[in-house]
């Protein structure tokens, strides 16, 4: 009997945990709150200057509004910290009212960013640069921590969110805020996606896979906002904060800025095609037959 208890705790785990990553829809990131390094032997002058350069970097498009000094020291969470686990991703997250926290921290020659989905307590997000040693740290941390920043922001699966939404006679009209700083033009192709975690590893470091559920063209700009006529959609509403995905402008960030530089990443599929409900769950077959392999094994051992 101990060995069909050991192998139900094992099964409830296991599939809660399968159920558990097949629901998880990723949410809008806006509010970001980015923690001070944590980078030893370096002057405290240097460390906060590039502390302030991530937070420029993130607020120069507009897209994020990111935590002040002031707020978290005002929480008393104003410390360097490097790795979180997941229950401390959760109560920061919801003391501070974020959806992501940064972490950068230095660990052999690499500077580490590691950034954390406040609503999963998962890593969204991490990568690293390399730390030539024949120079001095000081001279090499605000370009580094930038780059690695950059490279954050041109690994989202998304780059505006639906803002409002009108009909102007038989045209549906989405207002899309898009921030500065983008080269998003007009006739551009506009997707809306849904973002949703495809395994264990982190969202934006292909763990993630995003399905279209309506498909539009940028017809004009607007300061922050863009404006897409929306040309066909499936079932799916189209509601306020619905991601939108722009290929051009996704691939202009890869080229220039991404440290991952994979082609497409198989972000997206059929983008004008939308997606059978039914291969989302081609990828979980392979956990259903481990399942079954650990459930005869164990069955032959009890008896």
């Amino acid at each position: 009997m101990k060995y069909l208890f050991f192998f139900w705790v094992i099964l409830v785990a296991v599939t809660s945990s399968s159920d558990e990553l097949k629901s998880l829809e990723h949410q809008l990131v806006k509010r970001v709150v980015v923690f001070p390094f944590a980078v030893l032997n370096t002057k405290k002058e240097a460390v906060d200057k590039a502390w302030w350069a991530v937070r420029e970097e993130l607020t120069r498009s507009k897209r994020f509004t990111v935590a002040s000094r002031f707020f978290l020291q005002k929480k008393e969470v104003f410390q360097e910290r490097s790795l979180l686990d997941s229950v401390d991703v959760l109560l920061l997250g919801r003391l501070l009212e974020s959806h992501a926290l940064v972490t950068v921290f230095l660990e052999d020659q690499l500077l580490k960013m590691n950034v954390y989905e406040a609503r999963t307590g998962r890593v969204l997000w991490k990568n690293s640069v390399f730390i030539e040693s024949d120079l001095p740290l000081e001279d090499q941390l605000i370009k580094k921590a930038q780059k690695l920043t950059r490279s954050l922001v041109a690994d989202f699966p998304y780059q505006g969110y639906q803002a409002g939404l009108s009909q102007e006679g038989d045209v549906t009209i989405a207002k899309v805020f898009v921030g500065r700083n983008h080269q998003i033009q007009v006739g551009d192709d506009a997707n809306w996606v849904l973002v949703k975690r495809d395994n264990f590893k982190p969202l934006f470091n292909s763990g993630s896979q995003s399905s279209v559920i309506a498909n539009g063209k940028v017809i004009n700009l607007e300061d922050e906002y863009v404006n897409v006529e929306v040309t066909s959609v499936s079932s799916q509403p189209l509601e306020k904060y619905s991601l939108l995905f722009f290929e051009k402008e996704y691939q202009r960030l890869q080229n220039e800025f991404s440290l991952n530089r994979s082609p497409e990443k198989q972000l997206l599929q059929n983008a004008n095609n939308f997606k059978a409900p039914e291969k989302k769950e081609v990828k979980n077959k392979s956990l259903v037959t481990v399942l079954s392999f650990l459930a005869s094994f164990v069955l032959i051992l009890a008896l």
